[in-house]
């Protein structure tokens, strides 16, 4: 009987054994520390417990304590599940060294892209895109001159000024009138003379033209206000209104002016106190009124020609020597500023011959 349990016993230990060049499954002997250590299990990591379930075979075909063949059929102890384990904590580096490969080498500092620098001004029209453009909104093909600058800092008048002050002086001929006797039908007194006329102005713009970034004065209007002198020490006072219209942009551009005023004598020829002799007296006279137009170029100068009427001071309560005739004249000379000289020295000239060579009748 014996001998039956031992030939099973050795045909078991064979159909078990394991093939060649691996390990002999444990024995019960080497399970029994396996179980012991079942509780590390709970603070073991998963890996660890690999090995106790490769040991599941030997369990269920364990061999007995008497089976001999068993111990001598077991090579040296080498790779027992328990040893199988060690390559598992070797391979604990590795999971270290994972953050090296999601932590790629940042370059150091930015980096920058240099783009070459453009030729003229933002935004870098190209001529095509200006000349589309400039059709676009019927500008002309060519953009305009830079706007010029203006002479003498706009003493002179000039249409890229804006607010000017300027002082004029006219030289003119005049054909002065004075009414006669009244109970004469058509008896007029006339005689040939010069006029004076000295006016400062403010010129306002009222009308502009803007053209690209320039912007030029098209019409002014100013107040004005001065002396006109004659013959026989006659003078009179103005004060009213001017105007000048340019025809372009140009500094020698055309233009029209105009002025309308209200005079009053305020001298004239008359009995000098002392009772001898004629000399310039304080004269008492009624509002009069006078215009002239011109054309001229830029704000240098005209050619003007225009009328004044003085009305009459003739009430039958006045006595005769207070009474004033009515009378006028016509004019036509030449109107400019006085800064480039000329038409202070004609205007001073003109005053000059009209007082000292023309007489009234």
């Amino acid at each position: 009987m014996n001998t039956l349990i031992a030939s099973l016993s050795i045909w078991s230990s064979l159909l078990t054994a394991p093939p060649e060049g691996e390990a002999p499954p444990p024995t019960r002997e080497e399970i029994a520390p396996v179980e012991e250590a079942a509780p590390a299990e709970e603070a073991a990591p998963a890996e660890e417990a690999v090995p106790a379930e490769e040991a599941t075979p030997a369990e269920e075909a364990a061999p007995t304590e008497e089976d001999a063949p068993t111990e001598e059929a077991a090579p040296a102890g080498e790779a027992t599940p328990t040893e199988e384990a060690v390559p598992t904590e070797e391979a604990a580096p590795a999971e270290e060294a994972a953050p090296t490969e999601e932590a790629a080498p940042e370059p150091e500092g930015k980096r920058y892209t240099v783009v070459p620098e453009r030729e003229g001004d933002p935004p870098y029209y190209s001529d095509a895109d200006i000349a589309e453009l400039r059709a676009r909104h019927g500008l002309d093909p060519e953009p305009p001159p830079p706007q010029r600058r203006a002479l003498w800092r706009c003493l002179i008048a000039d249409q890229t000024c804006g607010v000017t002050f300027e002082v004029q002086a006219t030289s003119a001929y005049a054909l002065r009138m004075r009414q006669g006797d009244v109970s004469v039908d058509g008896d007029v007194i006339r005689w040939s003379s010069g006029r004076a006329q000295y006016d400062a102005q403010l010129n306002i713009p009222v009308v502009t033209q803007t053209i690209g970034k320039a912007k030029y004065t098209r019409f002014t209007l100013a107040p004005k206000g001065g002396v006109i002198a004659s013959d026989s020490r006659d003078l009179w006072g103005n004060f009213g209104i001017a105007g000048r219209y340019f025809f372009g942009n140009k500094r020698w551009a055309p233009t029209l002016e105009f002025s309308t005023a209200l005079t009053m004598q305020i001298l004239g020829a008359g009995r000098c106190p002392s009772g001898q002799g004629t000399c310039a007296v304080p004269t008492r006279s009624p509002v009069g009124v006078q215009m002239d137009v011109g054309v001229g170029v830029g704000g240098f100068g005209s050619l003007v020609i225009g009328g004044q009427y003085d009305s009459p001071l003739a009430r039958e309560d006045l006595p005769e020597q207070f009474r004033v005739a009515s009378s006028g004249m016509f004019y036509i000379g030449f109107r400019g500023n006085i800064i480039w000289g000329l038409p202070a020295v004609g205007a001073l000239t003109t005053h000059a011959l009209a007082t000292r060579l023309v007489e009234a009748p």
